[in-house]
């Protein structure tokens, strides 16, 4: 082998070698990123505050709720009330899923909402701004007397931080109902005549609230009230007016 030969077969061997240790750094620095899965129980028992344990919804199912409020981004929503059977202070997570650690963190702050009676055991997947993300949505039970109050939250994304939409909403006397008709929430309430003697469960006027996207949040965008009168408890209509449905309520606001 002349000594060309020589050096050339040597240029192409170190050629191969630093295309082979190229090919290897780049294996062994090569970013994994692991496929979403949903949060492990042991993620869950992890940021569980002390004295608290997660909500159960009416099906006895955990509130562990995965909501894409971004394009790509699914966000978990958990909700935690008193360990101890009784209720106070109530605290809200959002957690996102980390795909190059493969583990959940924190997402935003723990939202605290002081409440008596705890959270009403639903909760709605919706998009009331049509911007193509989702929402989720839940009342808290904050009171209870002869009649329970209610307070509607209602979380979503704007522009990466989230916003509680219904943050102008006053809490009432009654949940609403999401309806994909107006693509907002329905809220009836009887009007307690209480100085010219209606009884409790009586027999009184109501009202319908439409409660929609106004461009910035959700607001009441319309109000009725009743042309009849219906009664909570058959019992007390006493004859003198149909025992109250959604169905005759419908029939009434035209929804």
């Amino acid at each position: 082998m002349t000594k060309s030969a020589k050096i050339l077969f040597c240029a192409v061997g170190v050629a191969v070698l630093i295309v082979i240790a190229l090919a290897s750094f780049k294996l062994l620095t090569k970013k994994v990123t692991h496929p979403y899965r949903p949060i492990s129980n042991n993620e869950v028992e992890n940021i569980t505050p002390a004295g608290y344990k997660v909500a159960i919804n009416e099906h006895q199912n955990p509130m562990i709720i995965p909501v894409e409020m971004e394009e790509g981004r699914k966000v978990t929503t958990i909700l935690f009330e008193s360990a101890e059977g009784y209720f106070g202070e109530l605290k809200v997570v959002f957690m996102d899923f980390n795909s190059d650690e493969n583990q959940y963190q924190l997402a935003f702050d723990f939202i605290e909402i002081s409440a008596e009676n705890g959270i009403n055991p639903s909760y709605d997947i919706v998009d009331v701004n049509n911007d193509g993300n989702n929402e989720i949505s839940f009342f808290v039970n904050l009171v209870c007397g002869s009649d329970c109050v209610y307070k509607l939250f209602h979380y979503g994304m704007v522009s990466g931080e989230l916003v509680n939409f219904a943050d102008n909403i006053e809490e009432d006397r009654t949940t609403y109902s999401f309806s994909e008709d107006v693509n907002g929430y329905v809220k009836d309430m009887y009007i307690w005549d209480y100085d010219n003697g209606e009884s409790h469960w009586g027999c009184h006027y109501w009202t319908r609230e439409i409660i929609k996207w106004d461009g910035n949040g959700l607001s009441v965008t319309g109000k009725q009230t009743s042309k009849k009168k219906y009664a909570n408890k058959e019992e007390e209509a006493k004859g003198e007016c149909e025992v109250v449905s959604k169905h005759l309520l419908h029939q009434e606001f035209g929804l």
